[in-house]
């Protein structure tokens, strides 16, 4: 054990967004450094949401940001890769009708102890590290329907956003509403959940910075497209999706390995 989130110290109606961020799939490892997502609360019973460094190595604790929670305000887990930390601190404003996000993306070098705001607006949210690019999730004019996934390579001043996932390229003949969410990089490769590609499921490779087709896996009918693939483990790069076939209640789960 590592750290432990002190919820005997926490109400019932506190910080709740908070508590739901903090888990598995949302730890970044690489080359023994640990980030997470933590809260504490204070003698004052602030509470705070905590991105947290753990080195395996020295076993020492390292907090990179600590911001008050407010209500609709949370930090999206961190990812790292090398001595490279991201993290987005979003903001919601929901109304009768409408969602709206908007986010802010930062990058901290751990070497050099230096933390860089490398968003242009508040479009952008979710960000995935690997090597020296960043993957986010752009929502335009904060509204779902019209995200866009981006890349960006850290590498390069100034930095530039490309636009690699957009609606264009998904079918509407099955659903007048485009979605697709949680972009998600492992073993090099880009996955992402959604209504998928015209004629396939596709990942992206960041090694390449271009498309493979997943020939294995058949579209189904309607809204069962909405699946999700990402990768348990980089060193096998195993695949998972999970669907309702053809707009039934019969649940499947597929498997790929990408060799």
């Amino acid at each position: 054990m590592i750290d432990k989130c002190n919820e005997t110290s926490i109400s019932a109606n506190d910080d709740m967004k908070a508590k739901a961020s903090v888990m598995w799939r949302d730890i970044f490892a690489h080359n023994g450094k640990v980030v997470y997502l933590n809260y504490e609360k204070d003698k004052k019973g602030i509470i705070y949401l905590v991105v947290k460094l753990y080195d395996l190595k020295t076993k020492k604790y390292s907090i990179i940001e600590k911001i008050p929670e407010k209500e609709n305000r949370l930090i999206y887990p961190p990812s790292i890769y090398g001595d490279n930390i991201v993290w987005c601190i979003s903001n919601i404003i929901e109304t009768h009708t409408m969602r709206i996000e908007s986010g802010e993306i930062y990058l901290y070098n751990i070497e050099k102890k230096i933390k860089t705001k490398i968003s242009p607006n508040n479009e952008l949210v979710m960000p995935r590290i690997y090597k020296n690019y960043v993957i986010a999730l752009r929502h335009i004019n904060g509204i779902s329907s019209q995200d866009q996934i981006v890349l960006c390579d850290i590498s390069k001043a100034p930095i530039r956003w490309k636009i690699i996932v957009y609606p264009e390229l998904y079918s509407m003949k099955n659903s007048n509403m485009i979605t697709f969410a949680d972009p998600y990089v492992s073993g090099g490769y880009l996955s992402w959940y959604g209504n998928y590609l015209k004629d396939g499921i596709y990942i992206f490779s960041l090694k390449g910075l271009k498309y493979y087709k997943i020939p294995y896996l058949k579209l189904q009918k309607g809204y069962s497209n909405y699946i999700m693939l990402y990768s348990e483990t980089p060193s096998t790069n195993l695949f998972i999706r999970n669907y309702f076939k053809e707009n039934t209640n019969k649940k499947y789960s597929e498997y790929l390995i990408l060799k």
